[in-house]
């Protein structure tokens, strides 16, 4: 509930008492309620002392005026670090990565450094850098063999090569892409409707092609119509048939 115009209150931005003249006004004076609207706020550098201006939002996070005295702030004051290969403790400046070791020759021992594994399919013992100690197999051959247990084992359709997929995708039938084309590709043979002659055609149109050219495709078109013609339209002898639905007059 917010206090009645009559009643005194603090001035948001100088916190001096000042009596309201409406319900909501927040401020003393116009002054006030301009630099309130102002988003900039002056800070001090903590590295050279000087005053410098950020955004009100940043300011709590802003400590120094530049990157220089940010830079030069950060390695007035170095990080101590204890090296992951020897052990020893060594100094690198906040600004820096954190490393893990402490000299190029450290760092090189551990790049070498190999971790003993068996092999979860042969059971042979192998090693692997640290960065790699999640590795289970010995080799790649293991490492396919050890996946086969949860594939399935299936023929392509096209080639008769043997391949493997996942249980979830047991309605394949070829082993590649390229089988799939080949497949699908493929060229049957059949006889022309119209010429007898034997020509081939692509599967997918197996059941759709009918004839081997455009010729002969026109040819049994116009044979089909006139054969419905003839067996639809009757007529006397000497007498002209009516034209039908194609066009043409039949005799």
């Amino acid at each position: 509930m917010q206090p009645s115009a009559d009643t005194p209150r603090l001035c948001s931005q100088c916190g001096q008492a000042f009596q309201p003249r409406r319900q909501t006004q927040s401020y003393c004076s116009r002054a006030c309620a301009n630099a309130a609207r102002v988003t900039t706020v002056e800070l001090t550098c903590q590295q050279c002392g000087k005053p410098f201006y950020r955004n009100r939002a940043a300011a709590p996070k802003a400590h120094y005026c530049s990157s220089s005295c940010r830079n030069e702030a950060l390695r007035a004051t170095p990080v101590t670090l204890v090296c992951q290969q020897c052990g020893q403790e060594f100094a690198r400046s906040r600004r820096a990565e954190q490393p893990k070791y402490c000299s190029l020759a450290c760092c090189g021992a551990a790049q070498r450094c190999r971790i003993a594994r068996i092999c979860v399919q042969c059971g042979v013992e192998f090693s692997v850098p640290p960065k790699a100690a999640s590795q289970k197999c010995c080799s790649k051959a293991c490492a396919d063999q050890h996946r086969r247990r949860f594939l399935v084992r299936l023929e392509c359709e096209w080639c008769g090569k043997e391949y493997f997929v996942q249980r979830t995708r047991t309605d394949s039938h070829y082993c590649s892409s390229a089988c799939q084309h080949a497949a699908i590709n493929r060229r049957v043979e059949m006889i022309c409707d119209t010429c007898g002659t034997s020509f081939t055609t692509p599967r997918w149109s197996e059941g759709r092609t009918r004839y081997c050219s455009r010729a002969c495709k026109d040819q049994g078109a116009y044979n089909s119509v006139e054969l419905q013609c003839t067996l639809s339209i009757t007529a006397g002898p000497g007498q002209r048939r009516p034209a039908c639905d194609s066009g043409r007059v039949c005799w």
